[in-house]
């Protein structure tokens, strides 16, 4: 009988230890009905300067991973992209929205003379390069207030 329960509690004792565990668990959603990602173009980046995530939706969301909180986003959607040294966040859509990457708040916003469809960051030169889908335009944002 003794060879028994010890059997039972060994087998007991390694199925719990062998398991995996969920660490953390972070909920995207808000109480309005959760994030609306477009599977095609929807990313999530990480800004390099603050650690925030952003998650390309509409509106863009952007919470905490240490705290799992979730903060006020910029109020727009589009690409995201992160200068890392000249400390500023990008959201390009009908209009530029620039973030304030240390902060996480957005500190203004300009008119892009087309709608953008690709964004890329050289650090070497420290400049934005945004393309158009709709004619062979190409802007080179060296600095944006």
């Amino acid at each position: 009988m003794k060879k028994i329960a010890l059997s039972v509690f060994v087998v007991v004792v390694t199925s719990l230890c062998s398991g995996q565990w969920l660490e953390r668990q972070v909920a995207i959603g808000d109480t309005f009905g959760g994030i609306d990602i477009d599977p095609e173009e929807g990313q999530i980046n990480v800004n390099p300067v603050s650690g925030s995530i952003y998650v390309q939706s509409d509106p863009i969301q952007v919470f905490t991973p240490v705290t799992m909180e979730k903060l006020r986003g910029p109020g727009a959607s589009g690409l995201i992209v992160f200068c890392p040294p000249s400390g500023k966040g990008y959201v390009l859509g009908d209009s530029a929205v620039v973030i304030d990457a240390m902060a996480d708040t957005v500190t203004g916003a300009a008119a892009l003379p087309f709608a953008p469809h690709a964004c890329a960051y050289s650090p070497t030169s420290n400049r934005l390069y945004v393309g158009s889908m709709d004619d062979e335009s190409l802007l080179i944002l060296s600095y944006l207030a």
